[in-house]
Parts: C-alpha cells; structure tokens; sequence
C-alpha cells in the first residue's frame, strides 16, 4: 500500500482489480504501465415484487437484496396485493403464492442471468422466480379462513414438547409430518414416528379433549415405548386397538392431507388463517406469541 511503490504499478492485472463502488469494469492492457479501466453504467434492469398488504410474516428484503447483488442497475417495484395492477400481473402469470419475484425477458441478455436461470421460470415474455428457489409465504388460491391457526411438525423433534406447551392455548390444528406412500406412511425417523402418528390420530378421534395433552406427555419421552403411561387404561386399551385398524390409516391419510396439497415437508410450519405460511428455527416463544396476537389468533 506504499503510495511510492503504487504510482508505478499498472492500474490492474485483470477485470478484478477494477471496482469502483457498484461498479464493475474491464481491465485493458493488464499488467502493463498503460493498463486503464474502463468502466460502463450498469444496465438498468426492472424488478416486479409482489407482496401482501397486510401479511405478517412476509419478507421480500433478503431476496431483493441477494438481487441487487447480482444486478446492480437493478429498479424494484413493488406491487401490493390485493392491488389492481398486483391482480392483474398475478392473472397474466397465473401465479399461484406470493411473493412473486418478477423480471421482464429481457434480463436473458445480461451476463448474470445463467447464474440464476436454473431458479426462474418463463412464463410469457417474462422470467419470474421458481417458488422453491424464492420462498412462500402466502396461498392465493386458499380460501381465507380468519382466526385458523394450522401447525404442520415432527412430535420426534427435540423442542416438540415446548411447541405444543406455547401454542396449546390458541389451539392450532395439528398436523403430523408423514408422507403417505404406495406402501403405507413413511416419516424422518421411521416406522417408530409412523405409529406414534396412527396412535395420535386415534386419540383425536375417541378423546379430542385429551389429544394436545396426550402429544405434550408423549413428546417428554418420545423415545419411550410406554406410551399408554400418558392415558388411561380404558383409554389405552380402545387405541391400541384403533391405532392397528385401516381407521387408523384413514385419520392419518386425512391429518397430512393439507401438507401434501400445499407440499409442506417440513417444520415447525404455521399456517395462519389458512393462506399465510412461515416456518421457524426451534421454538421463539415470543415472536410466535407476537404473530398470532397481530394476526388476531386469540388464546382461548
């Protein structure tokens, strides 16, 4: 970094050594005492965001800013639903969750594009952002149910037990992480976590009011095989007897119905008045808190 030693090195070596803020030029002559870059005005690139007025847990900043990073002429403009001119792009597109990320055709001719292509589908004369690469955080085609509260989880999961404890008094309705297959079900932690679900399903059928309780003793010691230890014996003894049933397996193939419909594989998930959706890192029992109260879930 000598002043002395820098005035008779060449300006750059190559394409690298030529940033100027933003931008980004072209080294001619590398390595020479004549070297120069030569810097050009980024192109200017629309970006269309459609959000949801009115969403909680919807957040279009991280993808936007990864954007910019790539793109550095980049203009967002950002359309609101609902919203006329958010209706009628979302109608164009036939676009099924928002946020939608949007770029007219046109950016294909940028050098940056085939970095991204493989996540951006086109649809018409523009490429717009493959939900999976993007994020989902709103079900347009869902009806609304105001005051729904669905919670999609593994009771295998090591904070299950305080996800069940914070939300038990705004009484969600739960629903299993279970994939049905030609064979039969299929869970993360095997046949163990399948028939603790047939189980479960049992209980919510003959004992809706012990259900959330049943789940919250089972889930202090999943790995435990003495499950009737969280019932009754006559309790114990009707799902047991249910839990081996094709009964069993129809309650199970209805409680995942709603996750394979919205290919949720994952969780903690929360669905909010069926067609808000937001995912969590183990348990922020305030935050959770903080959402359903703005989103009026009110606790019983």
């Amino acid at each position: 970094d000598d002043p002395a030693i820098t005035a008779i090195l060449p300006r750059c070596f190559s394409d690298v050594n030529c940033k100027a803020g933003e931008l980004t030029g072209i080294c001619q002559n590398p390595g020479l005492l004549n070297a120069a870059c030569s810097f050009t005005e980024p192109s200017k690139i629309n970006l269309f965001v459609i959000n949801v007025k009115n969403c909680v847990t919807c957040d279009s900043e991280a993808v936007v800013n990864l954007l910019r990073k790539r793109f550095s002429g980049l203009t967002v403009k950002i359309l609101n639903y609902p919203g006329q001119a958010a209706q009628q792009m979302i109608d164009d597109l036939g676009l099924q969750v928002l946020p939608a990320y949007i770029f007219p055709k046109s950016i294909q001719e940028e050098d940056n594009f085939y970095n991204l292509k493989d996540d951006l589908q086109l649809v018409k004369d523009f490429y717009v952002f493959k939900p999976q690469a993007s994020g989902v955080s709103y079900f347009l085609k869902q009806e609304a149910k105001p005051g729904n509260f669905d919670l999609f989880f593994s009771i295998f999961e090591k904070d299950a037990g305080l996800l069940l404890t914070t939300l038990k008094e705004f009484k969600p309705s739960l629903h299993f992480l279970a994939t049905q297959k030609p064979e039969g079900f299929e869970a993360k932690y095997g046949t163990p976590e399948v028939e603790e679900y047939l189980r479960a399903v049992c209980v919510e059928e003959y004992y809706p009011q012990k259900f959330l309780d049943y789940l919250i003793c089972r889930s202090k010691n999943i790995s435990s095989s003495y499950w009737e230890d969280c019932l009754s014996q006559p309790e114990y003894l009707k799902i047991k007897n249910c839990a081996r049933t094709p009964e069993a397996a129809d309650l199970l193939r209805e409680n995942i119905s709603l996750n394979e419909k919205l290919k949720i594989a994952s969780g903690p998930s929360y669905l909010l008045e069926n067609q808000e959706i937001f995912s969590s890192r183990g348990v922020p029992v305030e935050e959770l808190r903080k959402i359903l109260k703005q989103k009026k879930i009110r606790p019983e």
